[in-house]
């Protein structure tokens, strides 16, 4: 009877916390505000201009964001990382001088950043914090084949340690593709498996584990030989990072007011709602990055697609 006491408390207490949630941030999102047939809550208003990689993290007992202000297209040297509270001011700023790219990872209270260098683009680096605020000095933890240019990456907790997403762009496969690596302890990284598609632009991946099936979010291009053309993040999912199928209709595609861009999303679930950071704009000379929300966990969200072996 005790157990079932405690039981009752715990779950009236996370819903608590999820409908608070849902009050305080609902006000600002799109609509009246009307769900989508995704679930999905866009929020109206940027959380940074002219950004594009970015990862939301729950870090303690607060959602925050790591996010690369990095430099101009073809440039080198500075680059940053900007940590603010997700629905707050700014924590830290952190020079990672030729480091961009970047996507991050909490693991036993700390928080890890994982970063491609511009001097040698098949090289991967990882900082990490225990305060979000005072970081280490990036250390090589992957190299990847000579001709392969590493860019966004993605790491979850698999069934057998951790698993990483990385995009190449490289001989023989139509830019970009992620390719797949595991680890056991995040600082050695061994490449495993064959790109997830050779022949069709699949960029931007998040990845994810959740009951047996490795999930991942991933960027491609609809109507790509019409004016109108169209970047979308479509969902997929696998069993064994080999064979794929693919959502019917994109998580996420631009609305107005969106350019045609929905990419470089990443997401964190906290008290059962998931909450997204995705950048908008053209792919080109304008971005902004924006916050969404799903009222579930990540696991319900991908679970609401129906899945084909054929791609969009």
């Amino acid at each position: 009877m005790k157990n079932i006491a405690i039981w009752l408390a715990v779950s009236v207490g996370v819903l608590g916390l999820s409908a608070y949630a849902a009050f305080k941030f609902l006000p600002d999102l799109d609509g009246q505000p009307n769900l989508n047939d995704r679930g999905i809550y866009k929020l109206r208003s940027v959380y940074m201009p002219n950004r594009m990689e970015a990862t939301p993290i729950a870090f303690g007992l607060s959602l925050y964001s790591i996010v690369n202000k990095r430099p101009h297209r073809g440039e080198q040297g500075s680059s940053e990382l900007l940590v603010s509270k997700l629905y707050g001011g700014s924590v830290a700023s952190v020079p990672i001088p030729n480091l961009g790219l970047i996507s991050a990872f909490v693991n036993d209270g700390k928080a890890y950043v994982f970063a491609r260098t511009y001097a040698v683009q098949n090289e991967l680096q990882m900082l990490e914090s225990a305060d979000l605020k005072t970081w280490s000095e990036p250390v090589t933890v992957m190299k990847a084949a000579l001709g392969q240019n590493i860019l966004n990456t993605s790491v979850t907790r698999g069934p057998d340690g951790f698993v990483m997403a990385y995009e190449v762009a490289e001989p023989g496969v139509v830019g970009f593709a992620p390719r797949f690596a595991t680890s056991p302890d995040l600082r050695n990284w061994t490449p495993i498996g064959e790109p997830f598609d050779r022949n069709r632009y699949a960029a931007c991946p998040t990845l994810r584990y959740i009951d047996g099936w490795y999930y991942m979010l991933y960027l491609t291009i609809l109507d790509e030989d019409n004016p109108n053309k169209r970047f979308v993040t479509i969902a997929a999912r696998s069993r064994d990072l080999k064979t794929w199928q693919h959502a019917t209709k994109p998580a996420f595609e631009p609305a107005a007011g969106e350019g045609n861009n929905n990419s470089d999303v990443d997401m964190v679930e906290r008290f059962g709602i998931t909450t997204f950071l995705y950048a908008t704009g053209d792919q080109q000379d304008e971005v902004s990055l924006k916050r969404a929300v799903y009222l579930g966990s990540e696991g319900n969200f991908f679970r609401q697609f129906e899945y084909a072996d054929k791609r969009l």
